[in-house]
């Protein structure tokens, strides 16, 4: 209940963001405990992996190796964190950018200090060998780590690193005494103990801010002469809620936060904010963990690590081994990068600023992929003797596993059950997971229920008669095809952009034009709007080129709408091209169901026929397409017309069964969730 809250009142005392940078460095301690001491009562966790991660996403931006402290299991100690966050404020200097990454469980306790007045209790993270519970009745958290704790860490160092330096605290725990709420597909719970109430002390009843992690509260502290650090706060989940972690396709676990991030920074445009980094966050959290929201909290209006953020291209540190007479290339990157089997690769040598700065000394094809690492078959030309010589860089996607996995529960009717089975299992983009489905199918008395199983949500209900097994077919495609058009992230450093809708009230004038009343400016949480509402959607360029763009609005229930360009509203192509460093704004006149989660793609390109196919994009206009051969189509319009009928059969007959997507232009995503009027 206070980190922000405390600091507010420091953000109120901050300077101008007109900010000379000096000789300053790259800091940042990475706390991870992965196996708590025994007896403690706290599940193991991959907080190992997610070490793994962050320290390589640091190192992406520029922090060196000698500037990255960390921590780990047994060592952290609550003395142990202590004397790593009294280290990190020894080295930190004005103008440092710090980074604190803190990866294990959460818990509230009792409030002894009596500085709680929300609800009486404090939230703390959980050391190595603090207790999940309270058998020693002589204990009042004297193991844990108390909010009011890392807010005096936090002030030190903003004082410490000034005007000119930025602090950002990242926490991929939880906060809330909420019990677990039972086995998620999402992963373990980082946090699922009930509060620990100590004997004697009243806990209120008032809840806390569903919108906050509950770090903050106000602190009364003189400015200093140099003036406070800007600061920003990333948690993985609000106050109320438990934070997962998330399941990958080889069956691992990573901290939902810790992926988020990673694969965020690896999204974004040059000069982005804090907010613009913490929408991608929102982004990626919504495709993997349902029903938990990360909070952002401080200075997020200004730009990470003040302008700094490294804009090359991405690349990849490699390593060479022989198998089998032939060169085979591990690329230290995974999924969390978007690398799948299929992908390809061109090496260049380093400082390289991206894969067509000079000519590639070779090339190669993903053959296979996990979460952390990459093997690269070489295809053509030769690589220097030394691995440290060489970068790898992605120049072309792959979109991996892109089946819809189902699995089947509840039947009353076995027949009917066998009947369903063996017609889904003539459809080549559908396959059977019992361990990692996307949607569960399920019988409810004259009903079935299509189920999504990252939040138990009803996705569509169709009949049970002879008719309605193609309903469930078309149904499952549905899902099918809005999930590609979901996950679609297209990375090219000249086509960037970022995507805002913020609610608003629409004033109509003499023309027919918009003009917007922005009724709330930023986005704390996941964004969530109403029937009774309006939206004024906003599109910024910030990449290096022009580009003409389409956005897509994918609905909870499978439906896929293009939204601009709309030639029956008047929006043609000439309305949807936006210049480098400039942005456009449109109307949403009414919110309508259905109800839940949904998803603006915003896709780009230097030539608006690349977006011809977007139009045919239901199944009925799909079956009648016969305007253009095969040979004129792109990959990814294949794609959509292949899983519309569900057969596959031309991505399947390639012999790969992954379409490669070449990198035509760019992607971008804002997420939001739709629910009923407010009475």
């Amino acid at each position: 209940m206070k980190l922000l809250s405390k600091i507010l009142i420091l953000i109120l005392l901050g300077i101008s963001p007109t900010l000379v940078l000096g000789n300053n460095q790259k800091r940042a301690l990475i706390i991870a405990i992965g196996r708590y001491k025994e007896g403690t009562g706290w599940g193991e966790l991959a907080s190992l992996s997610d070490l793994v991660l962050m320290k390589e996403t640091l190192r992406k931006q520029g922090f060196l190796e000698a500037n990255i402290l960390t921590i780990t299991d047994a060592n952290a100690t609550k003395a142990g964190i202590r004397a790593k966050i009294e280290e990190l404020i020894r080295l930190a200097q004005s103008g440092d950018k710090i980074v604190i990454h803190f990866s294990g469980h959460g818990q509230q306790i009792s409030d002894l200090s009596g500085d709680e007045t929300a609800d009486g209790l404090d939230e703390t993270i959980v050391p190595y060998d603090a207790p999940s519970n309270v058998k020693d009745p002589s204990y009042h958290g004297e193991k844990h780590i108390l909010d009011d704790e890392i807010n005096g860490w936090v002030n030190q160092l903003k004082i410490k690193v000034g005007a000119n330096g930025h602090v950002l605290l990242l926490l991929d725990s939880c906060h809330s005494g909420t019990a677990s709420r039972g086995p998620s597909s999402s992963g373990v719970s980082r946090g699922d103990k009930p509060a620990l109430i100590f004997n004697k002390v009243i806990v209120k009843k008032t809840p806390t801010n569903p919108n906050t992690s509950d770090f903050i509260e106000t602190i009364s502290t003189n400015k200093p002469v140099g003036g406070f650090g800007k600061f920003v706060l990333f948690s993985g989940a609000s106050a109320a809620q438990v934070n997962k972690q998330i399941v990958l396709d080889n069956g691992s676990q990573i901290g939902s936060l810790t992926y988020a991030v990673a694969v965020a920074f690896e999204k974004m445009p040059k000069d982005a904010s804090y907010q613009a980094l913490f929408a991608k966050v929102l982004d990626v959290m919504h495709d993997k963990v349902s029903g938990q929201t990360p909070t952002i909290e401080g200075d997020k209006g200004y730009q990470i690590f003040n302008g700094e953020y490294v804009a090359q291209e991405p690349y990849f540190s490699v390593k060479r081994f022989l198998e089998n007479g032939k060169q085979i290339i591990k690329v230290m990157s995974g999924n969390l990068a978007n690398i799948h089997e299929g992908a390809k690769f061109n090496f260049l040598p380093i400082g390289s600023q991206s894969s067509s700065s000079t000519k590639a000394l070779a090339r190669g094809k993903v053959v296979t992929a996990n979460a952390f690492e990459s093997i690269i078959e070489l295809e053509e030309g030769k690589l220097p003797e030394r691995d440290t010589e060489i970068w790898g860089f992605q120049t072309e996607q792959s979109f991996g596993k892109y089946k819809v996995a189902v699995k089947f529960g509840e039947f009353l009717d076995e027949k009917l059950k066998t009947g369903l089975i063996d017609t889904l299992k003539s459809r080549n983009a559908i396959e059977f997971n019992d361990k990692l489905p996307d949607l569960e199918i399920s019988q409810e008395n004259e009903n079935i229920n299509i189920i999504l199983v990252s939040s138990q949500e009803i996705y569509a209900k169709v009949g049970i008669g002879v008719y309605d097994k193609k309903n469930l077919t078309d149904r499952i495609l549905d899902y099918g095809r809005a999930k590609i058009l979901s996950s679609i992230e297209m990375d090219n450093p000249d086509y960037k952009a970022e995507i805002t809708m913020k609610p608003a009230k629409l004033i109509q004038d003499a023309n027919g034009r918009y003009s917007p009343v922005i009724l709330q400016d930023t986005i704390n949480t996941f964004p969530v709007f109403d029937t009774s509402q309006q939206g004024w959607i906003t599109i910024k360029n910030t990449g290096e080129k022009s580009f003409y763009f389409t956005l897509l609005d994918i609905q909870p229930n499978g439906e896929i709408m293009v939204l601009y360009p709309n030639e029956k509203k008047g929006y043609t192509f000439e309305d949807v091209f936006i210049d480098a460093g400039k942005q456009k704004s449109f109307p949403i006149s009414e919110i309508t169901p259905p109800y839940g989660v949904e998803k603006f793609k915003l896709i780009m390109s230097g030539n608006k026929d690349n977006f011809s196919f977007l139009e045919i994009r239901n199944r009925e206009t799909v079956a009648k397409d016969t305007s253009r051969s095969r040979g004129e189509t792109n990959p990814l319009e294949t794609l959509v017309k292949d899983f519309t009928d569900g057969s596959m059969s031309r991505t399947m007959s390639r012999g790969t069964g992954t379409p490669s997507i070449p990198t035509m232009g760019g992607t971008a995503s804002f997420t939001f969730k739709i629910a009923p009027a407010k009475n």
